[in-house]
């Protein structure tokens, strides 16, 4: 691993690390003109993460929830057929932004999403709801993470279902639908 190095020169500091070798021979990265060693040490750390992460310095977004899922679905609405977009939109709505919406993005926490899984649980949700809100939770935050770069790491990392075998404390909910008349096929 690299290290940063700091030397006076005349009245200013500067630091100094080593990068890869070039045909053979080491590449020295410095820059001076600091006031002090600390200074100079903080700058050389700074400059060798980003020199060891390619150049990209990453900066986590201050987007919030709400916001990033309303461009999420945009950005998604050319992939998905309108049915499934729709079906997104609606469990966004009904059952994620009234709960993690409020939050930044870069604030969101594995608790947080594991809470409103647990929660929506206790509810009596189907587990066919559930499963189709980790779903949606998993790929909005992975495609945060790429191609997007608004985080580092997904927060749905480690969040899981309820157990088959568990049971809520109220009773599954019931879809109180409509249903269509019998048709015997005489008309």
């Amino acid at each position: 691993m690299a290290e940063v190095f700091t030397r006076k020169r005349g009245k200013f500091w500067q630091y100094r690390f080593y990068g890869a070798t070039i045909n053979g021979k080491r590449q020295e990265i410095c820059k001076g003109g600091f006031r002090t060693k600390k200074e100079a040490q903080l700058a050389g750390n700074k400059a060798l993460t980003e020199y060891t992460q390619a150049g990209r310095h990453f900066v986590a977004s201050e987007i919030s929830v709400a916001d990033y899922f309303d461009e999420w679905l945009k950005l998604r609405s050319v992939e998905l057929k309108q049915t499934t977009l729709s079906g997104y939109q609606k469990r966004t709505r009904n059952y994620i932004l009234p709960v993690i919406g409020k939050y930044k993005l870069k604030a969101v926490t594995a608790s947080n999403l594991q809470a409103l899984i647990n929660d929506l649980f206790n509810q009596g949700f189907s587990r066919n709801t559930l499963t189709s809100i980790k779903g949606i939770l998993t790929n909005a935050f992975g495609y945060a993470v790429e191609p997007l770069h608004y985080i580092q790491l997904s927060p749905m990392i480690g969040v899981r279902l309820p157990s088959v075998r568990a049971t809520p404390p109220v009773p599954q909910r019931k879809k109180s639908g409509t249903q269509l008349p019998h048709n015997s096929g005489k008309n």
